[in-house]
């Protein structure tokens, strides 16, 4: 059976290239072959973006989640320590990594748990439902007197931010055409990077209060979005047949090899089902546990703590540059995620981000303090920036786009569950772990991402398929006849 779709598939692709060579060739110019393009995809194309405004919700919690501990106010309302004048409140390092760091628990039981409805009461009313409990967790922090009510809080954040980051990109690629999938998937990174420029921009205008308002209009726009986006998500389609097979067909497909199907279903599990699913599971933790350990929250989570240390005059607006280059890159990435092989994409990134970040802690551990403090900051945030621009067109949307289109069809959401999960946990780490050891080693931490992108280029190398331009059942024969997968 899987042949058989697989065939029918094959075809549709060939099918859809000649008929769009045909119509080109009729119609002419280049104009009216994108009007074609637009004719024949522009359906799954809306659909895509009104799904990834998701990515907004994520993006707001990165471009905010860091810069609450900056804010005056916050500290003077929730600091659990004082400084050195013993008057001025601020928080401890654990407090700060614990507070930062939460939301990742609550992510790794909204990616496991909360995504399964996806499964029952369908993919959008999941995402809505996800975007409910972050407004919750925002009104919590709204609400609250204490640091530890605000954990509260962040932990319904996170249960919002696990579920989307497994539902979201699972949507996309149900319903996009296998010709676009990739670029399509991409968006979610897309709207992910404006999210954060949204943050950056409502940190920095509400920082100039000076009342409790600072911190709580952030809290307040971020409900305001959360909302808004779960009733955007009902634009889109439930789900689409990507290959155009009509139902009758999909049925006689299915009754045909119903009997050994139903057969082997009793059997599989995630574990022993074919072709290799466990194996398919353990590449995705790797690339999903990976992509977390690039280093990337380390700057977009503590970006202003960071450049704070560095002497920067001011790390608000440092903020913003870092967001606006995430953003710009992220709309190349669009452009050229079906351009390149998916694999190549990511080595290339992660040698490219290693060399950024190594010179980044290089200049900060022995320049930093030594020589001119003003020229050193610009060259940290030049190799920062030069940073999140590469993982902009490579980690970032790749990491996703692979995951989406790695599994088999009957494991999926079980497998992008269980990868976002392990991701999260890597997460936490990263948020938690970052304030703790930076105040006794500074920015030699930076080597300890520099460590795991040199591990990613084997895992890619060895280890994940090249999955561009390639339906399901094509993967799932990779994944039957070549032994490197074994």
């Amino acid at each position: 059976m899987s042949a058989r779709i697989s065939q029918q598939e094959s075809q549709y692709s060939k099918n859809t290239v000649q008929k769009t060579e045909a119509d080109g060739q009729r119609h002419g110019p280049a104009s009216a072959r994108v009007v074609l393009f637009v004719q024949r995809y522009g359906d799954a194309i809306i659909g895509a973006f009104y799904v990834a405004f998701t990515g907004l919700v994520f993006g707001y919690d990165i471009g905010t989640v860091g810069a609450f501990f900056s804010l005056d106010q916050f500290q003077a309302k929730f600091g659990d320590s004082t400084d050195s004048s013993g008057i001025t409140r601020r928080f401890q390092e654990t407090t700060q990594g614990l507070l930062v760091g939460v939301s990742c628990f609550g992510a790794v039981f909204g990616g496991l748990f909360l995504s399964r409805l996806a499964d029952i009461i369908g993919r959008r009313p999941t995402l809505s439902v996800a975007m409910g409990s972050y407004a919750l967790g925002d009104l919590i922090a709204l609400i609250s007197g204490h640091w530890a009510q605000l954990v509260v809080g962040r932990c319904f954040n996170g249960l919002a931010i696990g579920c989307l980051s497994v539902v979201t990109p699972m949507l996309i690629s149900e319903f996009s055409p296998v010709e676009i999938r990739g670029g399509l998937v991409s968006v979610q990174q897309l709207m992910t990077t404006l999210g954060i420029v949204i943050g950056a921009f409502t940190v920095l205008m509400c920082s100039r209060f000076q009342s409790s308002l600072q911190y709580q209009a952030i809290l307040i726009v971020g409900t305001i979005i959360s909302i808004g986006v779960s009733g955007v998500v009902f634009l889109a389609p439930e789900t689409m047949n990507s290959n155009n097979e009509t139902e009758e067909t999909e049925l006689q497909n299915l009754a045909q090899g119903q009997e050994d199907d139903a057969e082997k279903a009793k059997n599989e599990n995630i574990f022993n089902g074919q072709p290799k699913s466990f194996q398919r599971l353990m590449v995705g933790i790797s690339i999903a546990s990976l992509q977390q350990l690039t280093g990337i929250n380390y700057f977009f989570f503590y970006g202003t703590y960071l450049f704070q240390r560095a002497g920067v005059e001011n790390p608000f607006l440092t903020a913003i540059i870092l967001s606006l280059m995430n953003l710009v890159f992220s709309v190349l990435s669009v452009l050229i995620c079906e351009r390149l092989p998916r694999k190549q994409l990511l080595m290339l990134g992660s040698a490219g981000m290693m060399i950024s970040m190594l010179l980044f802690s290089t200049i900060g551990t022995f320049l930093l303090g030594v020589s001119q403090q003003k020229i050193t900051g610009y060259l940290m945030i030049f190799f920062t920036c030069l940073f999140i621009a590469i993982f902009a067109l490579t980690w970032g949307p790749i990491s996703g786009v692979v995951l989406s289109e790695m599994f088999s069809k009957k494991f999926k959401t079980q497998s992008m569950s269980i990868a976002g999960a392990t991701s999260w946990f890597a997460n936490f780490g990263v948020s938690f772990l970052t304030p703790v050891i930076t105040r006794y080693i500074g920015f030699l931490y930076g080597l300890v991402f520099v460590f795991f992108l040199l591990i990613s280029i084997p895992v890619v190398y060895f280890w994940l398929p090249e999955t561009r331009n390639k339906s399901t059942e094509e993967i799932d024969r990779m994944y039957q006849t070549r032994s490197i997968f074994s």
